[in-house]
C-alpha cells in the first residue's frame, strides 16, 4: 500500500490591507517551494480568519502547516491553542520558522504552548503599560487629542454676537468658522460630549494598533 505524500500548507497574514505579504511569501517558499499558500490581510485578534479556516478544512492526516512567526497564526493564546488542537485532531503538525518550532516532536509541542503563553503575556503587558501611562499623563494634566485652535477672544466674540441677536449663519460669516463649530461653542455641554467622544475614538485606534 502506497504511503500518502505529505502536503505542506503555508499560512501568511498581515494586519491591514495596506501591508505587504512579500517578505513572508519569500521565506515560506524558500523553505517549502511546493507548499500551498493561504494568505489573508486582517487583524491577528480577529475571531474569524477565512483563509486559515480554509486551510484547516483542506488539512489531511500527515499534512504540515507552516508559518513564518507564531504571531502570524494568531495574537490570542486561546485562539492559537484551539487552532493547534484542531490541526492535531486532523493528524497534522505545525512548523514555525522564526521560533524554530516543530509540533511533530514532544519538545516542539511543549515549546509551542509556552511561546503561545509568552506572546499573550507580552500583548497584555503592552496594553497595561499603555493604559497606565495614559492615566499618569492625564493625572499630570496632559491633554490628549487635537489642541484647541479657536482663540478665547473668538469664543467671547461668538457669545457676544449671539447675545446681540445674530443668527448662527451671521456669526459664522463674521468669525470665519463653520456653523457646527459656532453651535458647539454656544453649547458647552455638547462641546464636552464631542471632546469625550473624540477621546474615545483616539483610544480605540490606539487599542487597535496594540492588538495588531
Amino acid at each position: 500500500m502506497a504511503t500518502k505524500q505529505r502536503t505542506v500548507r503555508l499560512y501568511e497574514r498581515v494586519s491591514t490591507v495596506g501591508q505587504n505579504l512579500d517578505s513572508q511569501t519569500t521565506k515560506l517558499k524558500a523553505a517549502y517551494p511546493d507548499g500551498i499558500l493561504y494568505s489573508e490581510k486582517l487583524s491577528g485578534s480577529s475571531r474569524v480568519k477565512p483563509e486559515r479556516d480554509r486551510l484547516l478544512n483542506d488539512l489531511e492526516d500527515g499534512d504540515l502547516v507552516v508559518a513564518t512567526r507564531l504571531s502570524r497564526l494568531s495574537r490570542s493564546m486561546d485562539d492559537m491553542l484551539k487552532f493547534f488542537a484542531d490541526v492535531e485532531a486532523k493528524g497534522g503538525n505545525i512548523e514555525v520558522l522564526h521560533e524554530n518550532i516543530d509540533t511533530s516532536t514532544i519538545h516542539g509541542r511543549l515549546v509551542f504552548r509556552i511561546m503561545a503563553s509568552v506572546a499573550q503575556f507580552q500583548k497584555e503587558l503592552i496594553v497595561q503599560s499603555t493604559s497606565s501611562g495614559r492615566k499618569i499623563a492625564i493625572a499630570k494634566g496632559v491633554k490628549f487629542g487635537r489642541k484647541p485652535t479657536i482663540k478665547t477672544a473668538t469664543r467671547k466674540l461668538i457669545v457676544k454676537l449671539r447675545g446681540e441677536g445674530d443668527t448662527l449663519k451671521e456669526i459664522s460669516d463674521k468669525v470665519g468658522l463653520g456653523g457646527s463649530t459656532v453651535h458647539r461653542i454656544l453649547n458647552p455641554g455638547k462641546q464636552k460630549k464631542y471632546n469625550e467622544d473624540n477621546k474615545l475614538r483616539l483610544q480605540a485606534k490606539r487599542d487597535a494598533a496594540v492588538k495588531t
